[in-house]
């Protein structure tokens, strides 16, 4: 594998892994309904 390669495959390994955290954090601000007003409650 060439530096170029290897440069290219972090970068999207790196691109995944944000995707992945931004999605988890979505998953548990609904299920722990973080994102609801809490004056309304």
């Amino acid at each position: 594998m060439s530096r170029e390669q290897a440069q290219e495959f972090l970068i999207l390994q790196y691109k995944h892994m944000m995707i992945r955290e931004t999605m988890y954090k979505e998953i548990l601000k609904q299920e722990w309904k973080l994102d609801q007003d809490f004056a309304s409650v």
